[in-house]
């Protein structure tokens, strides 16, 4: 087992101690994701708990192992993901995300292009800093995706 530090930030709930963050992990493990951030570091990740998920417009297993969603399902799990260590309770700013589009940490909330999350804990392991989300953030509005897969449905005529 590892050794967390946790991180409250003033005037937020404190999420429960263990606020499952599987789907975030398996989908990391999906897109490959999960061996780069074992690999190598350090590396700060955006783990939205499991029930952001049900909030997306797709349903988590089909986000993760349908075909036509191999680009929101990458965008997603990219954005999640930053070089370097990034605590959530310092200055702020913009990072680059592993997906290219910028991503705000700052005053206990991600930022992200399309949405913004609270951090409800955050903790260390080893080279990797977790912060723990209540919602997904994406590089862009997810009907974007959504609009996009029903024009090529139709020019298929599924």
């Amino acid at each position: 087992m590892f050794q967390a530090k946790l991180a409250v930030f003033p005037g937020q709930p404190l999420a429960p101690r263990r606020e499952p963050i599987d789907r975030t992990m398996h989908g990391l493990q999906v897109t490959g994701l999960l061996d780069d951030l074992r690999s190598g570091g350090p590396h700060t990740l955006i783990a939205p708990i499991n029930r952001a998920y049900d909030a997306l417009p797709w349903a988590f297993e089909e986000l993760l192992f349908n075909a036509s969603l191999t680009e929101p399902r990458f965008d997603l799990f990219e954005y999640l993901v930053l070089r370097g260590d990034w605590p959530a309770a310092g200055p702020g700013g913009e990072r680059q995300t592993v997906e290219g589009t910028p991503l705000r940490i700052a005053r206990g909330f991600v930022i992200g292009r399309h949405g913004t999350a609270m951090i409800l804990r955050s903790f260390v392991r080893d080279n990797l800093r977790v912060h723990v989300v209540d919602a997904c953030v994406f590089p862009a509005n997810p009907q974007i995706y959504v609009d996009v897969r029903e024009e090529l449905c139709e020019e298929r005529l599924c």
